[in-house]
């Protein structure tokens, strides 16, 4: 306790929060990347531990746009060689989201995707980096999780689209058919930042350094975590990491990480410190 007292101390410090910002919320139960089920739970559990009203006890100016669903046809989506699983219904996912998340952006709202497994974030981030070409911005990404998603179908061994995301947004082939013909943006490798992460598989580490994406394995120490996240140009990409040894059963194996409840908390702290500055 006394650890996690000092670091509320010290980060409260540092200055005022942010200014209220206008945020879009929306739910996407997306379970199609992983390999269980039970991701689709997500955003139902998000609102029931009170994300909106905490949000907006901050000052926010919060419209909760409820959960998308996919229509009852999908487009059709060839699949690519090798191992992408259930590649349609991700496939269908990421057009809704980019489309969404474009909208949001165009109309001067923050989009907070609340998921679902991580082969959303082809469509939301999709949708924010068309927006940001549209305007002439430079767009970086700030990836915090345990696995860097940066497989392909020809190297993930599962085939489990959750690990290909950021792949997916960095161009790399056999992603074609993920969105056809549909608008969305692509983000530039050397704009990916990768940090916390613990899980590397081989083929993803040849590419990741093929293409110089910037990794931080493991831990985040605060003086390289301040500096990027004081990047104005950055779009935050969070996934929900457990602290100590919590369980995480929608991964494709069973982790304990070196995260503490202290680092989470400066994370936390830190993220709401500069989350709505663009």
């Amino acid at each position: 306790m006394s650890r996690e007292r000092t670091a509320e101390e010290g980060l409260e410090a540092r200055g005022p929060s942010p200014p209220p910002r206008a945020i879009a919320i929306l739910g996407a139960p997306v379970e199609a990347g992983a390999s269980v089920p039970g991701s689709a739970m997500g955003p139902a559990m998000l609102r029931t531990a009170g994300i909106v009203k905490s949000l907006r006890d901050l000052g926010h100016d919060i419209d909760d746009r409820g959960d998308l669903a996919l229509p009852l046809s999908l487009v059709h989506a060839a699949s690519p060689e090798g191992k992408a699983h259930r590649f349609a219904h991700v496939s269908a996912w990421a057009r809704l989201l980019a489309r969404e998340t474009y909208g949001f952006m165009r109309s001067g709202r923050i989009p907070i995707v609340l998921g679902g497994d991580h082969s959303l974030a082809m469509g939301s981030i999709g949708g924010v980096a068309r927006h940001a070409a549209e305007a002439g911005r430079e767009l970086f990404v700030l990836w915090l999780d345990a696995h860097s998603d940066f497989n392909t179908p020809l190297t993930s061994p599962s085939g489990n689209m959750h690990g290909m995301a950021a792949a997916m947004l960095c161009r790399e082939p056999g992603f074609e058919g993920v969105f056809g013909d549909e608008p969305h943006g692509f983000l530039e490798p050397g704009r990916l930042h990768l940090f916390g992460i613990r899980s590397i598989d081989s083929g993803e580490r040849r590419l990741l350094q093929d293409r110089a994406v910037d990794v931080a394995e493991r831990f985040l120490r605060p003086g390289i975590l301040d500096r990027n996240l004081n990047d104005p140009r950055i779009v935050r990409r969070l996934r929900r990491r457990r602290c100590d040894r919590a369980e995480q059963q929608n991964a494709d194996q069973y982790e304990r990480g070196p995260a503490t409840r202290a680092l989470a908390f400066h994370r936390a702290k830190s993220w709401h410190r500069v989350l709505w500055t663009a």
